[in-house]
């Protein structure tokens, strides 16, 4: 695997399914190379608390209907009002600035290390941070209005297994149970006996959700008021990502390259999916990135322009056979955006503490 520079890669076409390593220029060198040793070691600690916990369990309460009605009626209200939390303190925001979507379901104690995290970050205070729920929790939502380092807002995922449980999205009466074979389902005479998946397995609720509430999030917060006029970069991560200090600055230095060096990149992505282990080690030893066609979702990152193609393609995502958004997300740029490749840095600034 030889080294470029790069004037190598504007020179030449970059082979598909090849890393070919972007050396970066000597001050990205020296600014990527910065002693984290105190963060780092901070995070492996909450990568070990995080290996030694349970998952934090929430109890949902039993909604009856005319108080499912209410919670339905309140989460609409709360998407309508988009009220930007924090604004009158930090500013409205512009495109210099950077947009964070954070995707939340009930896992509480990870979301307390995001939070955490991203408050220690440099910069933060320029950036708007988007909670999208698929629970409303009262715990979760006092979390979050507890923040007080940057402007943020929250919006509801409408169409929750908490607010529909037993009709779709939820799981209906005669829905087939996930598991059953193909015959049991025909002989129980449920309504999807003829639509199992890949796997032969049919819709679990609860996984299926993660997939919906991702396309959602992404749609609605294009078109977010406050989003109107802006053409800046846009960062997704999950409640189960830990973000080191640095992430905003190596983020804008990864926008600069794909200005020269890359101009063809289409995603950006704070760390790659090969072993997180070894990237984690990593971080102190190296001041590449890659340009490459495979993909990552850790830390994906893309603007207004790039997401209006990804609109184009919205049945290579919604038709795939995938319960999740990443293999489905993938699979946009396998079936559709062809030609596209991905900014990958070797040295990651995002971590998925919820793997270990």
């Amino acid at each position: 695997m030889r080294h470029t520079t790069a004037a190598d890669v504007r020179l030449k076409r970059i082979p598909r399914y090849v890393f070919c390593f972007l050396t970066i220029f000597p001050v990205l060198l020296m600014l990527f190379s910065l002693p984290f040793l105190d963060e780092l070691a901070e995070f492996n600690f909450q990568r070990n608390v995080s290996k030694s916990m349970s998952l934090y369990n929430l109890t949902e309460k039993k909604y009856d209907d005319s108080n499912r009605r209410r919670l339905i009626e309140q989460i609409s209200l709360f998407n309508k009002e988009q009220k930007v939390k924090n604004e009158e303190i930090f500013g409205t925001l512009n495109n210099y600035s950077l947009v964070i979507v954070i995707q939340v379901n009930i896992r509480l104690h990870y979301l307390r290390y995001l939070i955490r995290s991203l408050g220690q970050a440099q910069d933060i205070d320029k950036a708007l941070l988007v909670f999208s729920h698929d629970f409303f929790d009262e715990n979760i939502n006092h979390l979050v209005n507890s923040i007080k380092f940057c402007k943020f807002i929250q919006i509801f995922y409408p169409h929750s297994i908490q607010l529909y449980p037993n009709v779709f999205p939820g799981q209906g009466l005669k829905d087939c149970p996930r598991n059953s074979t193909k015959d049991e389902a025909i002989q129980m005479g449920c309504l999807n006996a003829f639509n199992s998946d890949r796997n032969g397995n049919y819709r679990n609720p609860q996984l299926c959700q993660a997939k919906h509430h991702w396309w959602w999030k992404a749609n609605r917060v294009f078109d977010l008021a406050s989003l109107q006029s802006y053409k800046g970069l846009v960062l997704f991560l999950e409640e189960d990502n830990y973000v080191l200090k640095d992430f905003i600055h190596v983020l804008k230095l990864m926008e600069e390259i794909t200005k020269y060096s890359c101009r063809h990149c289409k995603l950006l992505a704070m760390a790659s999916n090969s072993n997180t282990e070894a990237y984690y080690k990593a971080a102190m030893q190296t001041s590449k990135v890659a340009i490459t066609d495979r993909f990552s979702n850790y830390g994906m990152v893309f603007n207004r322009s790039v997401w209006k193609e990804i609109i184009k393609c919205k049945y290579s995502f919604c038709f795939y056979d995938d319960y999740n958004f990443d293999f489905s997300f993938r699979n946009v740029f396998l079936s559709c955006m062809k030609e596209s490749h991905f900014l990958v840095l070797y040295a990651a600034r995002v971590f998925h503490l919820g793997a270990w």
